[in-house]
This record gives C-alpha cells, sequence and structure tokens, in this order.
C-alpha cells in the first residue's frame, strides 16, 4: 500500500463511522459544534499564509480560492469602509512576560457581504514594544477570541463563543437557546487567515469569512472584541488584551442584494427534477430531486469495521494481509462513492480522476463547485428511493448569461439541463 492510499485510507477511517451514523449531509450544522471546530478551521486554512503574504492585490484574491467572490470584488460588490484606525491601550502577555504600556490600532479595510457570507480584511498596527513578546515574522495564526457581531437590529450575527453570546442575550432581554437558530440568532461558522504580516512597522491583516444557511439584509456591523491571540510558528502564544468596538455601514447593493431565477428549458434525464435554480453577486446554485435511486447500504462487517481502525499498522505488523486490507478497503471507497451520486471533485475514492460537473454561460464559460466556507451544498437519501442534490458553483450574476447549460456528471454519466433566466 502506497503513502497516497495510506493517507485516503486514515482521511477515509477517520470520518467513515460519522457518515454511518448521521444522513449524507454536506451543511449539518449547530453552533456547539461550530465552535469547537474554529480552531480546526483557522489551522487548516493558515496552510495559505506563504502564498497569500506576497499578494499585491488583495482585493483580486478576497475570499480565499473561491473564485465566485473574487468575480463579485472585481466587479464592485466589495466596499471598502474609509474609517480610521481605532486606537485601544492594550496589555500583552505570554507565559514569561506582561506588557501594559503598549497601544494597538485596529480597523476593517474590506468587506462584503451576501446572503451566505460574509467576508473581511482586519487591519492591526502594533507599537515597536510588541518585539520584546513576538516576533511577527513568524506569526503562524491570529484569532480575535470573543468576537462578537451584531446588525443595526441587534441580529447576533456571529459570537465566537456561547458565553459571549449569553452574555449579549442577556443585555438585550433575548432567550438564548443554542440549537434554535432564526435571523435574531445565525447560525454562523467561521474560517480565517493572515493575509500580510511585517515585524518591520507592526502591521497584521487579516482575512475572516464568516458564513451561515442566511444572513439578515443588515445595514450596520457592529464588530466586539477585546483578546486578541497571535500564535508564532513555534506555537509561541501571545494573548494581546484591549477593547475595540468597529462599525460599518453595508453598502446599500449589499443589503438590497437580490437573486436571479433561471427556469428549465429541456432535461435529458427524466428522474431529474429541479426545484431551484438562481443567481446571485458571489454564486449559482441548483437544487435537484433525482428519482430511481437507492440508497446504499453500508457493507463491512462488525468485523471489518473494527480492522479499519488500526489497518494500515495491522498490515505493516503482518496481522493482516495487504490483499484482505485492500478488500476491506475497495468495500468501503465504493460505498463512499456510491453515496456522492454527482461528481463535484476531480478525485473521489474509487477514481482518481473523473468529469467533474459544471455550469456553461452561453460564452462558453465554465464554472464548478465553489469551494467557499459558505457554500451551500447537500446530498442527502430521502424516502421513496430518491436523492435530494444541492450544490453552489462560482457563476455570478456577473458572468451569468439569459441561457445557460448544469451538466451533472451522474456516477460517471452527463446529464445536461438547460436552463434559460426569468425575466
Amino acid at each position: 500500500m502506497n503513502v497516497f492510499e495510506k493517507f485516503k485510507l486514515n482521511v477515509a477511517i477517520s470520518n467513515f463511522e460519522n457518515d454511518i451514523n448521521t444522513p449524507n449531509n454536506r451543511r449539518i450544522y449547530t453552533m456547539k459544534k461550530r465552535v469547537i471546530a474554529l480552531a480546526c478551521t483557522g489551522l487548516v486554512l493558515v496552510s495559505s499564509i506563504v502564498v497569500c503574504a506576497h499578494f499585491e492585490n488583495i482585493k483580486k484574491y478576497f475570499g480565499g480560492v473561491d473564485k465566485g467572490i473574487q468575480s463579485a470584488a472585481e466587479n464592485g460588490y466589495i466596499s471598502n469602509p474609509e474609517m480610521d484606525y481605532a486606537k485601544s491601550d492594550v496589555v500583552v502577555e505570554n507565559a514569561e512576560k506582561i506588557i501594559d504600556n503598549m497601544v494597538a490600532e485596529m480597523k476593517i479595510e474590506d468587506f462584503m457581504m451576501d446572503d451566505l457570507n460574509i467576508n473581511l480584511e482586519f487591519s492591526f498596527k502594533f507599537d515597536d514594544k510588541l518585539k520584546d513578546v513576538f516576533n511577527l515574522d513568524e506569526l503562524h495564526n491570529i484569532e480575535l477570541m470573543n468576537l462578537l457581531v451584531i446588525d443595526d437590529e441587534e441580529n447576533i450575527i456571529y459570537g465566537a463563543t456561547e458565553d459571549v453570546v449569553k452574555e449579549y442575550c442577556n443585555k438585550i432581554n433575548l432567550e438564548y437557546d443554542s440549537d434554535e437558530f432564526n435571523q435574531k440568532f445565525c447560525n454562523s461558522g467561521l474560517s480565517w487567515f493572515p493575509t500580510y504580516f511585517n515585524s518591520k512597522n507592526g502591521m497584521v491583516n487579516f482575512t475572516y469569512n464568516m458564513y451561515s444557511d442566511l444572513y439578515p439584509k443588515s445595514k450596520k456591523l457592529n464588530f466586539m472584541f477585546n483578546k486578541v491571540k497571535l500564535t508564532g510558528n513555534d506555537e509561541n502564544d501571545i494573548i494581546v488584551t484591549g477593547d475595540w468596538n468597529l462599525e460599518i455601514d453595508v453598502p446599500e447593493k449589499m443589503y438590497n442584494r437580490t437573486s436571479e431565477a433561471y427556469r428549465v428549458v429541456s432535461c435529458d434525464n427524466k428522474d431529474f427534477e429541479v426545484y431551484s435554480c438562481k443567481v446571485s453577486e458571489t454564486s449559482f446554485e441548483i437544487g435537484v430531486l433525482i428519482s430511481n435511486i437507492k440508497e446504499p447500504q453500508y457493507p463491512l462487517t462488525e468485523e471489518e469495521k473494527k480492522k479499519m481502525y488500526t489497518i494500515n499498522e495491522d498490515v505493516e505488523s503482518g496481522k493482516i494481509s495487504i490483499e484482505e486490507a485492500t478488500k476491506i478497503r475497495d468495500k468501503f471507497y465504493k460505498y463512499m462513492d456510491d453515496r456522492e451520486p454527482i461528481a463535484i471533485s476531480p478525485n473521489n475514492f474509487e477514481s482518481q480522476n473523473r468529469e467533474v460537473s459544471f455550469v456553461e454561460n452561453s460564452e462558453g464559460k465554465k464554472f464548478e463547485c465553489t469551494m467557499s466556507p459558505g457554500r451551500k451544498a447537500e446530498c442527502n437519501f430521502i424516502a421513496g428511493d430518491k436523492c435530494n442534490f444541492y450544490e453552489t458553483f462560482s457563476m455570478t450574476k456577473y458572468d451569468s448569461t439569459d441561457k445557460i447549460k448544469v451538466v451533472l456528471y451522474y456516477y460517471g454519466t452527463p446529464v445536461t439541463i438547460e436552463l434559460e433566466k426569468v425575466k
């Protein structure tokens, strides 16, 4: 078993039990899970630091690698709040030292909001005393530890911790329930990564990507926090304690945002029923109900399931043969493939390369699935031998044409759906 096969198997093992015990739904979210997952998300995304630090035009790459959000920014769907840096006296501490006579300044440089995403770039300026406890050139991660975001209607857009949310709910007499989400209490997730840092001028810029099922059409947003955590390459953490309250006006084009609908002209598979199809400033979404498809049954025996946990070690120690391990692995990989009837990625478990689904406008330009953290996506097997498929692609209003084509690769076979814009 080569290194790549071991890697794939380890990934599969780490996820396979969740796949057994929960519906095959890519958007199962609760606030509790999101709060716990924040640190992990940040650590995953900091792999982009080296690349991002060399970007000359942050706006062009605003939103990370997502092409839909990038296209929206390039077409003017982005705001640059003309705010001054907000100063705060701060206390900086690590495991060995405390500095209590420092100043740190903070502002928001770029901002974007749609129904599913809030993307913004923060900018920090630290004074020279920071060098006594931290080298910014070795910055690995930055986190606003107790960030609270509210809007002009007192909706809780994001809360970094339950304590932060509870405190605010008590302040405005709002009943708090960690499992109930609505416009007053958004089910927001978060990813973040530094985009620029320089020890000579004490500057740190970093992007925050928030995402939810549906954001309200807020006209103002307040970002409040008083603790910032900086982590170095050697995990040398420092905590910066201050007091920041940043308010921004949401541009009219964002709070008056709308989507444009498409209707089906033709579909070459009678089992595909398109129930939703729309394009916005940042993405294209399509929902399809697929009939005559049976939910795959989990194929491993209890004994094989136990072996999955230690299969690599057992092969190397001779407890299990390569042939038996391959048989177990292949059964599991086929099951995972069968649970993803529509190909949205070029790589899956069974096949290293495959054709992927896309949207094509009348100019011949193709758009694949967006990798935005806020992408709306589902693939659920439901009663009656049906599958509910919903996906988000990187085509935006700025790229859309009156007639478009969606090609969904269904177990390797292309299904073509012709659409036209509703006027």
